[in-house]
């Protein structure tokens, strides 16, 4: 068990951190790749935005059909804003704002169009020559930079709807991943539940071993002891009978509990007939000392099972719903008819069952009372799962336990385990 425990905890840290890992890894794969389209786009912008600026320069304005079909607008204006030439979506003039400090807005995207804005110098000379008489003397030019803005409007949304594919596909991928993750991590609780499973198995069937040996060792001094006993009655004074009789109280004690295991230890279905459990169950109440109230429909409802044995599965629940309450009662039995099924419910108003011991309650020898062999819930969930039953432990609306049996009116499991 604590090699299990252990590696469960090591599977759930390796798969923990393989979700922080791929969470990480894909937040930053998008991050950088928006990212890096940016700087496409960005880049692309400027390469058109030159290229319009040197037409400009060479030919005063640009026509329409000169633009591609992605630009949306495009503007040369002077350094106080006023448009030199707009077209398009390019504003007529740009504000203060933008003139004074054009920083903040040389790449704004908005929707599907990506606006650029760039600052430019453009030269501008004045020329102041010497008299050509004077041949050795050379031309002198006067030069002075100017600033002009050009603003660009480009149309990205090709690129966008390619962006939100890729994102798409990539996001895809990874929820696909965590799902195939999730799907490993089932599959695991299955495996891991099924080797403890297998591992409590092991362990009944090396306890039904030593049990079986047990049992038969037990019963030979028993008899012995038992013999003993009686021969003694007869020979000793009648002062002694009663000392003796606690002998053989303890001696049926142990007796009982040898013929408890040994029950547990069968696994056959013993001889199947059609029980009518109303009859069955209002046969029972009245053998009990505290009060057992039976509520069924009418008519009879017969199920397949092993008389001795349905008797003992409900004979076990009552008894241990009327000891719950200290044997005040009432103890509610309620029949309930369905199509391929008879549930029958025991409910007490008992302290119920700690949620630490729920687990257990159906484990043999498993027990919270003084005195108990442990083996009575144990064996009846084995009898009824031998014929394709039930048995569920649920707490009682306003206090108490509710034991509910489910008997199958199958019979072919029944016919099959025979053959």
């Amino acid at each position: 068990m604590e090699n299990l425990q252990r590696d469960r905890i090591l599977f759930i840290s390796l798969v923990s951190l393989l979700l922080i890992l791929v969470s990480a890894g894909l937040l930053s794969f998008i991050l950088r790749s928006r990212d890096y389209d940016k700087l496409f786009l960005e880049y692309q912008a400027v390469r058109m935005a030159a290229a319009a600026m040197e037409v400009f320069q060479h030919q005063g304005t640009i026509a329409p059909d000169q633009f591609p079909e992605t630009v949306r607008g495009f503007g040369v204006y002077s350094s106080d804003g006023a448009a030199l030439m707009a077209r398009g979506s390019a504003p007529r003039a740009l504000p203060p704002s933008v003139v004074n400090d054009p920083s903040p807005y040389k790449t704004v995207i908005e929707g599907n169009t990506l606006r650029l804005l760039r600052t430019v110098g453009v030269m501008s000379t004045a020329g102041s020559g010497y008299s050509r008489s004077e041949p050795t003397s050379t031309t002198r030019t006067q030069s002075r930079m100017s600033r002009q803005f050009i603003v660009l409007d480009y149309d990205i949304s090709p690129h966008l709807a390619e962006f939100r594919a890729r994102t798409f596909y990539w996001s895809g991928l990874t929820v696909s991943f965590f799902l195939l993750l999730g799907l490993v991590w089932a599959l695991y609780r299955r495996v891991h539940a099924y080797q403890i499973q297998e591992q409590k198995q092991r362990g009944l069937v090396q306890l039904g071993a030593a049990a079986r040996t047990l049992t038969h060792e037990i019963r030979n001094p028993l008899g012995a002891i038992q013999i003993q006993n009686a021969v003694l009655k007869r020979k000793l004074p009648q002062t002694y009978h009663d000392s003796l009789s606690v002998f053989d109280e303890e001696i049926g004690r142990i007796s009982l509990l040898v013929d408890r295991v040994r029950d547990f230890l069968q696994s056959s279905i013993g001889t199947v007939e059609k029980i009518d459990i109303v009859e069955l169950l209002q046969s029972l109440a009245r053998l009990f000392e505290f009060e057992v109230r039976v509520e069924s429909p009418p008519g009879p409802l017969e199920v397949p099972f092993d008389r001795a044995r349905l008797r003992s599965v409900f004979e076990n629940v009552i008894k241990n719903a009327g000891e719950s309450m200290n044997g005040d009662g009432p103890v509610e039995v309620t029949v309930a008819n369905d199509r391929r099924s008879v549930v029958v419910t025991v409910a007490d108003r008992g302290e119920g069952v700690a949620k630490e011991h729920r687990d257990r309650i159906f484990d043999p020898f498993f027990t919270t009372k003084e005195e108990g062999s442990g083996v009575g819930l144990a064996i009846t969930r084995q009898f009824l799962t031998v014929m394709d039953g039930s048995i569920d432990l649920v707490d009682r609306n306003g206090g108490g336990s509710e034991f509910r049996i489910t008997l199958s009116k199958e019979y072919s499991r029944a016919t099959a385990d025979r053959r």
